[in-house]
């Protein structure tokens, strides 16, 4: 079926897309961390606490991103997730201290942890597990250009325009990517009126059940 095809591979692209988001909202402020401190008042070397707010949340949730795509359509994960992170860029490029800053930095880790697994869900789902190992290396390599994206693309755009707007552009992006997921996407290709992909994995969890 052609609208089949063409709809999981959009799911496909979208999902890793966001996923490169992860990556990109893990490595920004690296790049812009000079004029983030001029703008704050304080020293370079102060704004490490800022970087640091990613990873708590985001370790934390890597605990519950499993648990979470089982009770929860990955989509609306996702999508969901993702709306909070750009809150939490948006709150960043408003702030006008560290510490707000950090409440922003916070709320970007928390809404990029549960990113990895469920994105893994949609491949098992939507494609044949004979092209699960290659999706999952497409999926990895992708966020990597996420970080990539990061470096000197961030760098050269916030040099022009400031990192602020930068901040602006990485919420936006990331709320319109995840209001397409949350639209589009869905868990199972049958909620879309389909055949399941893998009727083996399907039949096994139905004897589980």
């Amino acid at each position: 079926n052609t609208c089949f095809k063409i709809l999981r591979i959009y799911i496909f692209i979208n999902t890793t897309l966001m996923y490169a988001f992860v990556y990109f909202n893990r490595t920004c402020p690296s790049i812009v961390s000079e004029d983030m401190a001029e703008s704050y008042g304080v020293k370079k070397k102060k704004l490490g606490i800022f970087s640091s707010m990613f990873f708590y949340p985001y370790a934390v949730m890597q605990v519950f991103a499993g648990l979470l795509s089982d009770i929860l359509d990955p989509a609306i994960l996702v999508g969901g997730a993702q709306i909070i992170a750009s809150i939490g860029a948006l709150i960043c490029g408003l702030s006008g201290n560290v510490a707000v800053g950090c409440v922003g930095r916070f709320f970007v880790g928390l809404g990029c942890g549960p990113s990895y697994v469920p994105i893994c869900k949609f491949a098992s789902i939507w494609f044949s597990l004979d092209y699960y190992s290659y999706l999952l290396g497409i999926i990895l390599a992708i966020g990597g250009a996420g970080g990539i994206i990061a470096q000197y693309p961030l760098a050269a755009f916030a040099d022009k325009y400031g990192w602020r707007v930068a901040f602006f552009g990485i919420a936006g992006l990331g709320f319109i990517l995840s209001v397409l997921i949350l639209i589009f996407c869905r868990n199972t290709p049958e909620e879309r009126g389909y055949e399941p992909v893998n009727k083996e994995v399907e039949n096994k969890e139905q004897l589980t059940v």
